[in-house]
């Protein structure tokens, strides 16, 4: 009985991570080519957005417009994520963004909505490292 529950679970999980990592590679390409639109389907229509530079409540298209413009602004160079994880209806990643004006630790809250993760919060903030 452990052995089966024990099967159940890691198949769940395996299942978890190929989506997670589907919706990581999204997020690495967007970042990456400075243009976050590759990512839409997987943000909210209301998102809390937190640049250097501005701090607010947006509309999908706003956010969007705002980090692919920030993202120009500092000509990415690298994407990588730190950590991700998961409790309960949420999900999260931290990453680190390396550009030509400096290093920036990017975090990124998925919220379930209708059976879908999508990205609530999205934080960019200049990195130490």
């Amino acid at each position: 009985m452990k052995r089966i529950l024990f099967i159940i679970a890691a198949g769940f999980l395996l299942t978890i991570g190929r989506l997670f990592a589907q919706d990581v590679s999204d997020i690495e390409n967007s970042f990456q080519r400075a243009n976050i639109s590759g990512m839409s389907e997987q943000i909210n229509s209301s998102v809390d957005m937190i640049l250097p530079s501005d701090d607010r409540t947006v509309s999908k298209d706003d956010c969007i417009s705002a980090v692919t413009q920030f993202l120009r602004s500092v000509s990415p160079k690298e994407f990588s994520v730190l950590h991700q994880g998961s409790r309960g209806d949420s999900k999260f990643m931290v990453a680190t963004l390396k550009t030509a004006r400096g290093n920036f630790r990017v975090h990124i809250l998925f919220k379930k909505v209708n059976n879908q993760f999508l990205i609530s919060q999205l934080r960019i903030e200049p990195s130490n490292e």
